[in-house]
């Protein structure tokens, strides 16, 4: 087994559905902050939001974020951390995660490398 202390790239897509347009802003907005607390050019998002379907307001945060293991555990943790925090005490407001997959930066070019 080999040891790699390479990077990492992981993906996350966070839907946030809130009853109230002042809940659903601010929970986003708490991943915004996240983002800009530890971007330094390794980070990229894709933002989208929806119409209001009844009651109910959506807004969804796609990151990718570049970065050593000990960056993504912790952007991670973090973003665990947010969405515990929003879903206990904003009663009006539903964050999730709904897609995260995490890969080494360099696995598509071990697909090509020959192995002998």
């Amino acid at each position: 087994m080999e040891n790699y202390n390479g990077e990492y790239e992981m993906h996350l897509d966070i839907i946030v559905s809130s009853a109230t347009h002042q809940g659903c802003l601010w929970a986003y907005n708490r991943f915004k902050d996240l983002v800009k607390a530890f971007d330094f050019g390794n980070i990229h998002i894709h933002e989208s939001k929806s119409a209001r379907r009844g009651d109910v307001l959506s807004r969804e945060l796609q990151i990718n974020i570049v970065g050593y293991a000990t960056d993504i555990i912790i952007f991670r943790e973090c973003v665990d951390r947010i969405i515990q925090r929003s879903n206990i005490f904003l009663s009006s407001t539903q964050v999730r995660l709904n897609r995260v997959d995490t890969s080494r930066k360099d696995a598509r070019a071990n697909l090509i490398k020959e192995t002998v």
